[in-house]
């Protein structure tokens, strides 16, 4: 059985998508993840954009990066790899995320401000 997603951003062992930038030591997974209603009521975006963003907001914690994988977000947001590929491409559009380069086979997405 997989461990729900707030058990799993923070550390989940073989996941380097996570936020803990190989830490040995995992922080504490947060519970929730706020968001700001421009985000939510934004007509641009999909739902499954919104979900997205939420897990990357959960995933980047503060830090505001993370290098999630396509496959961990397909897993999370319990859609196809093409969805999510389309989602992340809506949250670049809207100005809400950006990529950068690769970590390994991870792309870099920086949360906007």
């Amino acid at each position: 059985m997989t461990a729900p997603p707030e058990e799993r951003f923070n550390g989940e062992a073989g996941d380097p998508g996570n936020a803990n930038d190989g830490k040995k030591e995992r922080e504490p997974a947060r519970p929730y993840v706020c968001m700001l209603h421009a985000v939510i009521f934004d007509e641009r975006l999909s739902v499954k954009a919104i979900r997205v963003y939420a897990i990357l907001q959960a995933r980047c914690l503060d830090k505001g990066q993370c290098w999630p994988s396509n496959a961990s977000l397909k897993r999370d947001s319990k859609q196809s790899v093409s969805s999510v590929q389309r989602a992340l491409t809506e949250l670049k559009k809207a100005g809400l995320i950006r990529t950068e380069g690769k970590r390994g086979s991870r792309r870099i997405v920086h949360l906007s401000p």
